[in-house]
């Protein structure tokens, strides 16, 4: 007779994964809270949400959304026209993007208020984007912490940070803005991890549910 899979057996099974750091999946966020549009746009609030995540067979991948606050805006072609970032120490080039049809990335380049950054991907014209996805591939070794080690260098009114997007279509008196932020919010792999377990813990228990019943 097969032997159950006892609650205990599972919680015990992802203790030790938790422990173990079997799981290397993981994903930071950083809100861009800063605006050059002051006071139209006043600091302190997350404007967009920039997420550096691990992605398959060792890309990193980035996801730039705007959030509420700047959505009640949004006009005729609302979007994301251009992002900022850094390189860190990952040793990544221009060449390991993976960028959106028709976006082009340039290096060591100005960002406005926010200062200079090492990358600067933009798309011309009136095609923009929300959400931005976008990878960094064939970079042995690198990490999600490699993006977020370095802030903007350069002389920066705004403040230097990590990342930088113009958003262009707003509704009203405001055509576009650039946005800035550091608030960094980490999404560990064992949280994720966690998150799994406990939904396959609530799977087996409706199966023994059902079984007993």
């Amino acid at each position: 007779m097969k032997q159950r899979f006892t609650n205990r057996r599972l919680i015990g099974l992802i203790a030790g994964l938790l422990c173990t750091g079997m799981v290397n999946a993981a994903s930071l966020s950083v809100f861009l809270d800063q605006s050059e549009r002051f006071p139209l746009l006043p600091d302190g609030t997350n404007y967009l949400q920039v997420t550096v995540s691990d992605g398959i067979d060792g890309a990193i991948d980035f996801r730039v959304e705007t959030l509420a606050p700047l959505q009640s805006l949004a006009g005729y072609n609302f979007g994301i026209q251009a992002f900022a970032f850094n390189l860190g120490g990952s040793g990544a080039g221009l060449g390991n993007l993976v960028l959106p049809d028709s976006w082009n990335a340039f290096s060591n380049e100005n960002f406005s208020g926010f200062g200079d950054f090492d990358v600067v991907i933009k798309r011309g014209g009136v095609d923009r984007l929300d959400p931005l996805v976008f990878s960094i591939q064939g970079v042995a070794g690198d990490s999600i912490q490699d993006y977020l080690a370095s802030l903007s260098t350069g002389f920066a009114p705004e403040g230097n940070v990590l990342f930088s997007a113009l958003v262009v279509g707003f509704d009203g008196d405001i055509v576009g803005a650039k946005f800035g932020g550091n608030t960094v919010v980490p999404i560990p792999a064992a949280l994720w991890l966690m998150i799994s377990g406990l939904g396959l813990l609530g799977c087996f228990r409706r199966r023994q549910v059902a079984v007993q019943g």
